[in-house]
């Protein structure tokens, strides 16, 4: 299959969905519902990393793509899975500095 045809995969962030993995075509979660364009525009294509108190995921930003530039830039979204003060602190730590 030429990697043009090839169907690519967009992943739920919900972090209680049973099934995350949905196909491109899709805009919501074929299992839980959840919306998987997000902020209009960004695809979760792949995880990254997973710790006490957050994931990290890699993105494809769609309207790149829609427009011929590719996706030469990995974009990063990192979500916080447990709200409690302390991780919550750490968290905004780590995402500002």
């Amino acid at each position: 299959m030429s990697p043009q045809l090839q169907l690519q995969m967009t992943l739920c962030i919900n972090p209680r969905c049973p099934h995350p993995q949905n196909h491109d075509e899709h805009l919501f979660c074929q299992s839980c519902g959840s919306e998987l364009l997000l902020e209009g525009r960004y695809r979760v294509t792949k995880q990254r990393g997973k710790g006490g108190f957050g994931t990290t995921y890699e993105v494809a930003d769609s309207r790149r793509q829609a427009f011929g530039q590719g996706n030469n830039e990995s974009k990063i979204l990192k979500v916080l899975t447990d709200n409690q003060p302390k991780h919550v602190e750490l968290f905004q730590r780590e995402a500002f500095y």
